[in-house]
């Protein structure tokens, strides 16, 4: 029952700005999507009386009566507001702001509200849809969280957003078509529908999508769902914050739950709520380190142990690995390399990962490399006899079906993705050394990359943040270039991680094709960039384009090549367009090459005299820089 005061100011004649934010649930809101949405409401004109559910100030929280609106953001909240609403009279908003076009709406809305004192759901009011025709995207989340990703998103262009509550009906979305259930098999259903080019949900929940490529995957963490088992950043995207072109990714914590549970019960243990309990319980935990104790020493005894790659496989692999043969995966020799300290193990590659060896830094840093054998395998295509004959422990770095029938003929095969982190090279580099401590154990070498990969990341970001948009430079990577076709990376590969890392503008960025995309020159033109990189996968070089000596294409008229910003990528210890242990210095390259004026403090040559010496032990020579970013035509041989 309200206090007297209350009853005389909910009688008076509203004419204020004041709203309550209610249902602000830790489980599902994040304090930082909590604050940026007062911020927000504040340069809106608005002033936030109380937050039910989420305050630490017991003044402002029994103060909620002084609000004219109230604005449910969650299924409580809609609960809670529409009891408000029968017992007080007060009218409430469901919904929240999420992305530029979303963000404008809602705001469209609460004027609304407040201007007829009647509630209303942000679905209910009318929007005018582009006609991109984006395709059909999936939202797993709290029902109103859902639905106001699902008006952005419509808002965007997507034809069809379907929206799936596991969370039970929810009152704060009944304008709306939505799926509402608990049922595991639904829900795998749902994130694994068949037509959708775009999934946003909890990262536990993705990991269950079976096929990735062409499917834009939009990490939603939610305490509510996988509680810690993902790192504790939770990105902000109320308001202008949404931005799917981003990388928004958030780590499983496999490790902490592998020897408790198998991944085909996890999904049905959120649904009930004993996942939490189990994580939490003291009994059970110290039950689980007895357990780990003793599994522990079994394997110190055993010959062989259990390893999961990327596609989930249980594979059993040899405890005491010498002889390693390392498939199509490119990249994996080079970190592989670095990883062991040495290429003794490696006893077979891929012809292409050996020239960039031959080419670049790896075989002057580690010369066994040049003694693996290449013979075995044929662009994609396996010679089983001939890979017998190396006598490998295990094969790393095949295709899923490859991998299985090399474990049918006797021989442990991991599959490594490429794909399954959107492309971000960091993130990326960071799973792959991570199924190799399954593997091998654990590299000090590899970490420190890692973490010196993420500082420099943080400090370009810090720097070209203030970049305004129309400054913002146009790049087109030339991925591959040869008489047959020009191809390029489109918003899903490495070239989109690239551009994001210095905030320039990757010129094919809206192709929702995954891996290399083929383009003409009329596109070219079209896009006209400023900036060309060339990787180390074409053997073209920038004076190729300046000398117009490519028949039947004329670079003249670009502006990239009319000012003399073409430029080829380094060559390391592998080709640096790939996830690897150059990319800390690639970094610092290609910032400073977009962005010149921004890093003129930046030294390249003694950043990779320092970098390799203290990370990689390696005495870099001038000779040897000159030729890591002055690569030759060879290093594409092979592909």
């Amino acid at each position: 029952m309200l206090p007297k005061k209350a009853e005389l100011i909910r009688n008076e004649d509203r004419s204020g700005k004041k709203v309550n934010i209610v249902g602000a649930t830790p489980l599902d809101i994040s304090e930082e999507n909590l604050e940026t949405f007062r911020e927000l409401l504040k340069s809106r004109g608005y002033e936030v009386v109380s937050v039910l559910s989420m305050s630490n100030d017991l003044d402002e929280f029994v103060s909620f009566y002084k609000a004219d609106v109230n604005l449910a953001i969650t299924q409580a909240g809609a609960l809670i507001s529409k009891d408000l609403e029968k017992k007080y009279d007060m009218p409430y908003l469901s919904g929240l702001p999420i992305g530029e076009l979303g963000t404008n709406h809602y705001f469209d809305c609460l004027k609304e509200v407040f201007e007829c004192g009647k509630s209303m759901e942000i679905s209910q009011k009318p929007i005018q849809i582009k006609g991109d025709k984006k395709g059909h995207a999936v939202v797993i989340e709290d029902g109103i969280i859902a639905s106001s990703i699902r008006m952005e998103l419509l808002l965007q262009g997507y034809e069809k957003v379907d929206v799936v509550s596991i969370f039970g009906k929810d009152l704060g979305m009944s304008d709306i078509e939505a799926k509402y259930t608990d049922n595991e098999y639904e829900i795998m259903d749902a994130i694994n529908t068949e037509e959708s080019t775009l999934l946003a949900a909890d990262p536990f929940l993705i990991q269950y999508r079976e096929k990735k490529d062409g499917v834009k995957l939009v990490d939603l963490p939610k305490y509510a769902i996988s509680s810690k088992l993902t790192d504790q950043k939770r990105w902000v995207y109320i308001g202008s914050g949404w931005n799917i072109k981003k990388k928004y990714k958030f780590k499983i914590r496999k490790e902490s739950i592998k020897m408790k549970l198998k991944n085909k019960k996890i999904l049905s243990l959120i649904l009930s709520g004993s996942l939490v309990l189990s994580l939490a319980g003291c009994q059970s935990t110290n039950n689980t380190a007895n357990e780990s104790s003793k599994g522990e020493a079994q394997v110190e005894q055993a010959s062989t142990k259990i390893v999961v790659d990327h596609e989930g496989v249980e594979v059993e692999v040899p405890t005491k690995i010498d002889r390693v043969v390392v498939g199509n995966t490119l990249p994996l020799a080079s970190i592989l390399s670095v990883y062991l300290g040495g290429a003794e193990k490696i006893v077979g590659l891929h012809p292409a990962s050996m020239t960039a060896a031959e080419s670049g830094l790896l075989s002057e840093v580690y010369p066994e490399i040049l003694q693996a054998e290449t013979d075995f395998i044929n662009g994609s295509e396996i010679n089983i006899e001939e890979l017998l004959k190396l006598d490998p422990d295990i094969v790393i770095g095949v295709p899923k079906e490859q991998a299985q029938t090399l474990r049918q003929a006797g021989i442990p095969a991991v599959t490594l993705s490429v794909s399954n982190w959107d492309y971000d090279v960091l993130e990326t580099y960071d799973e792959w050394i991570a199924l190799f401590d399954q593997i091998f154990g654990k590299s000090e070498v590899s970490e420190k990359v890692s973490e010196y990969s993420k500082e420099v990341s943080k400090l370009i970001e810090e720097r070209v943040s203030t970049i305004d948009e129309k400054d913002k430079k146009k790049v087109l990577f030339l991925y591959k270039y040869d008489d047959e076709a020009i191809a390029t990376s489109g918003g899903n590969f490495f070239g989109q991680y690239w551009c994001d890392a210095v905030n320039a503008v990757n010129v094919a960025q809206d192709s929702t094709e995954t891996g290399a995309i083929n383009i003409n020159m009329e596109q070219v033109y079209e896009w006209n960039p400023d900036v060309i990189i060339m990787t180390n996968f074409t053997s073209y070089q920038p004076e190729d384009l300046y000398n117009d000596a490519i028949s039947g294409d004329d670079w003249s008229t670009v502006n990239a090549v009319k000012n003399g910003q073409v430029y080829k990528m380094p060559l390391g210890l592998y080709r640096t367009f790939t996830p690897g242990a150059d990319t800390p210095v690639t970094l610092q390259w290609f910032a400073k090459t977009v962005y010149p004026e921004l890093f003129e403090d930046v030294n390249l040559e003694e950043v990779t005299k320092t970098y390799y010496k203290d990370y990689q032990n390696i005495d870099m020579k001038d000779e040897q820089i000159k030729s890591m970013y002055n690569p030759s035509r060879d290093s594409a041989e092979g592909l």
